[in-house]
């Protein structure tokens, strides 16, 4: 699966309209929450790239949505490396 293979229109996370990428954004982050979602490496670093490119949005909207969700993910994992149970 690619980017563009996702529902539309989370295909829009690089469009000029800040609407579009809005949208995108939060239909990507809502296809990443769900258990059912699977992705191989390769797309794994490519949806860590779109998620880190909306960190750096003009529109707060987007950059804040995509900082509450790196938070959310990348703390739990963080705290549970250095678990050794």
């Amino acid at each position: 699966m690619s980017i563009k293979d996702l529902p539309h229109p989370a295909s829009q996370i690089n469009s000029k309209d800040k609407d579009f990428r809005y949208m995108a954004t939060s239909d990507l982050l809502n296809e990443l929450q769900k258990e059912t979602f699977r992705a191989d490496g390769d797309m794994e670093r490519r949806l860590g790239d779109a998620i880190l490119a909306q960190l750096e949005d003009q529109s707060g909207d987007i950059s804040g949505m995509a900082v509450k969700w790196w938070v959310a993910h990348s703390l739990p994992r963080a705290r549970g490396a250095g678990d050794t149970h």
